[in-house]
């Protein structure tokens, strides 16, 4: 990504007010902006070409850029309508990222229906594509236990938390 794509607390602050909206304390939302940690993250997940990243709160879609430029394909759900729009524009450069805007989850233990469906699709363009799981929620991630009572193989993959305060 370039230097002057990136997005700082600055920027942020910029779009968040130029749209008449800011971040919502009631969803725990918290932005990534170190660029030393979204990289860390994306290469610790070790994606290639062929491998299919769930990404949980796109946010404005920084990290999810990051994502998008390694593996084959990126599904990144976020819940909030405005930052939305943002990872809208930030992803649209990106034909291998599909942003769907749902709670992440059915109930507390189950992924909604629309993300699975969209994980056995796009799982079915690569029969041999590896899997990565991004955790950015503030509250307990999903377990081994709640990815396999989706039907979907999810051997050989792997997941990272980014933990919030």
């Amino acid at each position: 990504m370039d230097a002057s794509e990136r997005q700082t607390r600055t920027h942020l602050m910029n779009l968040f007010g130029s749209n008449g909206t800011h971040p919502r304390s009631d969803l725990g939302q918290n932005f990534l902006i170190d660029l030393n940690l979204i990289e860390l993250v994306v290469r610790h997940a070790e994606l290639s070409s062929r491998d299919v990243a769930l990404e949980i709160g796109t946010g404005t879609g920084g990290m999810t850029t990051f994502l998008a430029q390694k593996a084959g394909h990126v599904i990144s759900v976020e819940v909030d309508k405005n930052v939305y729009k943002f990872a809208l524009e930030t992803t649209a450069p990106f034909e291998n990222v599909t942003l769907l805007l749902t709670d992440a989850l059915k109930n507390k233990n189950q992924l909604h229906p629309e993300v699975i469906d969209t994980i056995r699709r796009e799982l079915a363009r690569e029969p041999d594509a590896g899997w990565f799981f991004i955790d950015s929620w503030t509250s307990s991630s999903l377990t081994d236990t709640d990815l396999g009572s989706t039907g979907i193989d999810w051997t050989g993959g792997g997941q990272a938390v980014i933990p919030h305060k």
